[in-house]
């Protein structure tokens, strides 16, 4: 169990709690209880109603959803700082996606009124959780453009330079993403076996170094020329 002095480091690393005082963070983090979910755990499913607010602190989790024909679609990766899905503007929302885990997680959770409460008490947490929403969807916008407009190998350099953002971290000089192929193929509308090709011909070249379960960026400049490739 985490202490009052760790969830309010946590908090404050959050994209949530961005900004606001001492004294919010303080009384949010005391209110706040601790969730644990281990590997390939689900923690809520598309349809649920919105029962609690979830901060991932440490492990990785994704969103996704299942097309007519039960092909899983991942929404969106969570790390740890961000909230799992962006709290619910309104009240007896449900879930439209649903959220499990890739790692072992630690988790913040509040109760959804007790939440939905302090955002009419703070107004910087509602701000705060307004921008989060809008920023999730302009996100869902950009990857549905480039979807809809980007041939396979650029959009899947543009997926790969906005994960090295958000995943990405230092390994022997380079920068390793720790995703399957299977799951890179479940975020850029396509298949594991052309992500699989494309991939492979960026390694020959030198782009990039392949693991098992991870990407090695090994040309963070010749990856930016590729997403302008036919």
């Amino acid at each position: 169990m985490a202490d009052l002095t760790q969830k309010i480091a946590w908090l404050e690393r959050s994209e949530l709690f961005k900004g606001l005082d001492d004294s919010i963070c303080t009384h949010m983090a005391s209110t706040a209880l601790s969730r644990h979910y281990a590997q390939r755990d689900v923690i809520f499913v598309a349809g649920d109603l919105i029962r609690e607010v979830l901060l991932l602190t440490e492990g990785r989790a994704k969103l996704m959803r299942l097309s007519e024909e039960g092909a899983e679609v991942i929404l969106r990766l969570c790390v740890p700082g961000e909230i799992v899905y962006p709290p619910a503007l309104v009240p007896e929302c449900v879930y439209h996606s649903t959220a499990e885990t890739l790692r072992a997680c630690q988790l913040l959770a509040w109760d959804a009124r007790t939440f939905d409460a302090a955002q009419g008490r703070f107004r910087g947490l509602l701000s705060n959780a307004k921008s989060v929403l809008e920023r999730r969807i302009r996100e869902l916008e950009r990857r549905h453009c480039e979807a809809c407009t980007r041939k396979v190998s650029p959009r899947l350099a543009l997926a790969l330079l906005h994960l090295l953002e958000q995943i990405g971290h230092p390994v022997n000089g380079h920068v390793e993403i720790q995703l399957t192929r299977e799951s890179l193929a479940r975020m850029t509308a396509t298949t594991p076996a052309t992500v699989s090709r494309v991939l492979n011909t960026w390694e020959k070249i030198g782009i990039l170094t392949l693991r098992r379960e991870a990407i090695e960026v090994c040309n963070i400049p010749g990856l930016f020329a590729l997403c302008e490739s036919e």
